[in-house]
């Protein structure tokens, strides 16, 4: 049984990571494994930090997840969080609503 997507909203991924010349292709190289459709990339070097804001859609909620994990999983990442963004607006990161 193949798991709903969740069309009418976005999955909101917000990572930093040490600042390696192929980390910003590392870090896409796993959505592209999800096959996640990206919607909006950023990132801003600060140093030896790169921030990386990348917002997704196409993803259900598990495969949402497993992403997070994968991307904990890299070398390279300090920190990832998760969240998701419905058609009404308003974000929820790990669980918390906000907006």
């Amino acid at each position: 049984m193949t798991e709903p997507l969740a069309e009418a909203g976005q999955h909101l991924f917000i990572l930093e990571a040490r600042n390696d010349s192929d980390a910003l292709l590392r870090v896409l190289g796993c959505f592209a494994v999800q096959q996640a459709e990206l919607v909006e990339t950023r990132a801003v070097a600060d140093g030896a930090v790169l921030s990386m804001r990348i917002i997704a859609r196409g993803l259900s909620p598990t495969r949402a997840e497993l992403l997070r994990r994968r991307l904990c999983e890299l070398p390279l990442a300090a920190q990832v969080s998760v969240g998701w963004r419905g058609a009404a607006g308003g974000i929820s990161l790990d669980g918390r609503r906000t907006g």
